[in-house]
């Protein structure tokens, strides 16, 4: 996740360059947009979809564990039940980015958004990802540094 995602946009960076996306009353940078395929969904990876009506935490099955502890107070979804899971009240800078990224989507998409978390290979995933033809662009909000491509990656 860029270290600019979760945070408010600053007036001087709003003049004059690249627009960044951006949402809420508070002007949230959104983690970069990549266009929805299966392939960019990287078992390394926690991408945040929206189809409108709903929002996914899909989470790769290599995760950075630092992330998911983050978030949920785990360092893996092995065995965890993906309809039971819920995040964390925002306590570090993660996860109040995170926060702050929801909240801020939320805002600007009426009704309010529930949030669903997948889990690479769960049976829901396979249920949701017949509406993916029809999400919004994805963004990534979590990779693991290992690999250097061109995708956005967590400090």
């Amino acid at each position: 996740m860029p270290p600019e995602a979760g945070l408010p946009l600053p007036e001087e960076q709003a003049l004059g360059q690249p627009e960044k996306p951006i949402a809420g009353a508070n002007r949230i940078v959104l983690p970069p947009v990549i266009n929805l395929s299966i392939e960019r969904l990287q078992c390394d990876g926690v991408f945040l979809l929206e189809d409108s009506m709903t929002l996914y935490l899909w989470v790769g099955r290599s995760a950075p564990a630092a992330f998911l502890t983050s978030l949920f107070g785990f360092h893996t979804m092995d065995g965890v039940d993906c309809r039971q899971v819920k995040l964390l009240a925002p306590h570090d800078d993660t996860s109040r980015r995170i926060d702050s990224i929801l909240t801020a989507i939320r805002q600007d998409r009426r009704p309010y958004m529930n949030l669903v978390v997948m889990r690479e290979g769960d049976p829901t995933e396979g249920r949701s990802s017949g509406n993916w033809s029809k999400t919004e662009p994805v963004s990534m909000v979590a990779r693991t540094p290992t690999r250097n491509t061109s995708d956005t990656s967590v400090d």
